[in-house]
């Protein structure tokens, strides 16, 4: 799973689509759980669903990325900006616009917060049998 750039300027009337906007929401999430779980203490954040055309999506699906997207917010590290998310009740109205921007730019924020978090983290060189280790 690779970190695609979020799209952070969507507008009324954009359409969402599975390909790639929802692929890359849900690979976004999955990076950011796996990075971030490589600096902080194990938590719980809902699987995220595969998408297909057949159907209407459920409301598990909305909210599992929210939920997602709030684990990380919540158990790892709020930066600065980091927007609201509301959950989505059955038979309502999916994502707007604004919500797919305050998503996608938390994803971002917590991209940055992460990988310079990470290039913090302290290293130990130290040369163990002539070869060395950690640098």
């Amino acid at each position: 799973m690779a970190w695609v750039t979020p799209k952070t300027n969507w507008v009324d009337g954009d359409y969402f689509n599975i390909n790639p906007d929802y692929n890359r929401i849900k690979g976004n999430i999955e990076y950011l759980l796996a990075l971030s779980k490589t600096m902080y203490a194990d938590y719980t954040a809902p699987s995220l669903e595969s998408a297909s055309m057949s159907g209407y999506p459920r409301v598990s699906f909305f909210n599992n990325v929210v939920n997602a997207t709030k684990a990380l917010l919540e158990n790892c590290y709020s930066p600065s900006g980091a927007k609201s998310m509301r959950l989505y009740a059955s038979n309502g109205a999916g994502w707007t616009a604004s919500e797919l921007n305050a998503i996608e730019n938390n994803h971002l924020l917590l991209y940055k917060a992460f990988h310079g978090q990470k290039a913090g983290i302290p290293k130990l060189q130290f040369t163990l049998g002539g070869k060395n280790i950690g640098g």
